[in-house]
């Protein structure tokens, strides 16, 4: 009987060691599992804060490109419109000076007009024939010239008088002297010049604005108008001397391009017409009849339409001499020489 209950004790004693160890194994395992929850939630806070964090970071890029381009797209705006209120402060300018000009021509008219008319007082008719008595006295003079004489005394003061007006109306020409490889453009300008351009010059901001400023001077210095004689050779250092079927004497130059820092490339020939704009800009003409002007001037000499770069130059040349005549306007009303732009020719 005590060995019976020996053996039941020491089996009890082994089953609650057993149930303890398994109890203990147990109690663990959950600690390990509530620890790797804890864990785990832990984990997911940090990756949800992250995401968090990216999201937020993502949208303030996102705010700050969309500022960017708006801040950029109000800078493209705001040069837009200074850009055109300069072009139509020019305009306005070109269509003050128009009007002056059509006055300054009718104040011409009066003036011939009011000279005739004392001339016509100050030498009485001859009784005779009814001609004045100085006319009178020239044709009585020249009844004694033969026909073949009048005809020559016709011509040569014919051929004087175009010579005169063509040279009163250019002051510039063709010329084929080349100027020095140090010249700038504006002293080429100034000396009737032309450059010989390496292909894919560039011609820097600075000196190309100086060039600008002699060409704008020399066309602002006489009071020209659309049909003057010698226009069709205004020309500027970019000029190429190439020939066409009116001219095939002209030497024949190559046609380089020509880099403008700042603005484009093109070939000589095309900024060569900045001139051309200039000149129309200043007689009074619209643009519109600069382009016709060019348009007609490629298809009768040239035999072919003006190219878009030649019409660029000429709208660029037109734009900036208004844009240079108008601040010399408002320098003369700074100085006080002037009141208004209405009065600035």
């Amino acid at each position: 009987l005590d060995s019976n209950i020996l053996w039941g004790t020491g089996a009890m004693t082994l089953l609650g060691a057993a149930l303890a160890g398994w109890e203990a194994q147990r109690r663990k395992r959950a600690e390990e599992k509530a620890r790797m929850e804890r864990r785990a939630r832990k984990d997911r806070q940090k990756e949800l804060e992250a995401n968090l964090a990216r999201k937020a970071a993502e949208r303030a890029r996102q705010a700050n490109q969309n500022q960017h381009m708006e801040d950029k797209m109000n800078a493209i705006d705001a040069a837009d419109e200074a850009e055109w209120n300069r072009v139509q402060s020019a305009l306005d300018l070109r269509a003050v000076l128009a009007a002056q000009a059509r006055q300054d021509g009718q104040n011409q008219y009066m003036d011939n007009k009011m000279s005739a008319i004392d001339a016509a007082d100050d030498y009485p008719v001859d009784s005779t024939d009814g001609t004045p008595k100085p006319l009178g006295s020239l044709v009585k003079s020249l009844a004694t010239v033969s026909g073949d004489g009048i005809l020559l005394v016709v011509i040569v003061l014919a051929i004087l008088s175009v010579v005169g007006l063509a040279w009163e109306a250019r002051r510039r020409h063709r010329s084929s002297n080349e100027c020095l490889p140090n010249s700038t453009l504006a002293n080429c300008f100034n000396d009737q010049g032309i450059m010989s351009f390496e292909n894919n010059e560039s011609i820097t901001t600075s000196e190309f604005e100086e060039f600008q400023i002699s060409l704008y001077q020399d066309v602002d210095y006489y009071n020209r108008n659309p049909g003057d004689w010698g226009r069709v050779e205004y020309d500027t250092p970019f000029y190429d001397g190439n020939p066409n079927f009116m001219m095939p004497w002209t030497e024949k130059r190559p046609d380089k391009l020509v880099c403008i820092e700042g603005v484009s490339c093109s070939r000589q020939s095309a900024v060569n017409y900045i001139g051309q704009g200039a000149y129309s800009a200043d007689s009074g003409e619209t643009l519109e009849d600069a382009l016709r002007r060019v348009e007609n001037w490629n298809e009768l000499v040239h035999a072919h339409s003006a190219s878009d770069e030649e019409l660029y130059w000429t709208t660029y040349g037109y734009n900036n001499y208004l844009v240079y005549k108008q601040k010399q306007c408002e320098e003369l009303i700074e100085q006080g020489q002037i009141t208004s732009l209405g009065e600035c020719k």
